[in-house]
């Protein structure tokens, strides 16, 4: 017998309903919680990225003599579930994570340049760009942990990293395409973001000697 946490009238049926005001018992509102939990979103994704992408298989099988177009789009598809495996299975709190995800993402970068036409990019553009974004991301992320900082000292580093990437980015670019290497956009993006960068260090100490939060301080 189970009791309405509602009405109080006792009452059994499989459903776990209340017949009098329909008001569903702790049983059943534990049972439905449960039912839509991170692994139950997990299948669902896994169900749906595998149905996709068979029928993208069998479409351009169907269609064309063997793999055409369809490469693209289950690289996309695959890069996707491995992406939400890492981050829902292992998660990225540590390094090793951000480890696998680097490699994986290493990799599609490869078989997208191998699948797609023209000047190949892989070695000369992407691979530095990405190992030079994985270098300054460790490395802010070394800074903020060993240096404990607060939120607006993570954001000017932050911005002052990002102007740095900017300036390497514009350096791989002109690499890939000219054969050079010259800074131009990148340094007025630098020059432009290193002012906002010392304005959030200047505000962070301004808080810090007034003794307020942050959220205070904008009465939040």
């Amino acid at each position: 017998m189970k009791t309405c946490p509602l009405c109080g009238i006792r009452f059994e049926n499989q459903e776990g309903k209340c017949p009098l005001c329909e008001q569903e018992t702790a049983e059943t509102e534990i049972r439905n919680k449960a039912a839509f939990t991170r692994e139950f979103y997990w299948r669902l994704y896994s169900i749906f990225s595998l149905a996709a992408f068979l029928i993208i298989l069998v479409i351009d099988f169907v269609y064309t003599p063997g793999l055409s177009w369809s490469k693209i789009p289950l690289l996309a598809i695959s890069y996707l579930w491995i992406t939400l495996f890492l981050l829902m299975k292992i998660g990225l709190k540590s390094f090793t994570p951000q480890l696998l995800e680097g490699v994986v993402t290493v990799i599609m970068m490869a078989l997208l340049d191998g699948f797609t036409a023209g000047k190949p990019w892989f070695i000369d553009l992407a691979l530095p760009v990405m190992i030079a974004a994985g270098a300054l991301f460790s490395l802010t992320l070394l800074v903020c942990r060993m240096a404990h900082l607060r939120l607006l000292q993570t954001t000017a580093l932050n911005v002052f990293m990002a102007g740095i990437f900017l300036i390497l980015l514009e350096l791989l670019l002109k690499h890939h395409q000219q054969g050079t290497f010259s800074l131009s956009w990148s340094l007025i993006a630098f020059v432009c973001l290193l002012p906002l960068s010392i304005f959030f260090i200047y505000f962070d100490n301004k808080i810090k000697k007034s003794g307020k939060e942050l959220k205070k301080y904008f009465h939040l």
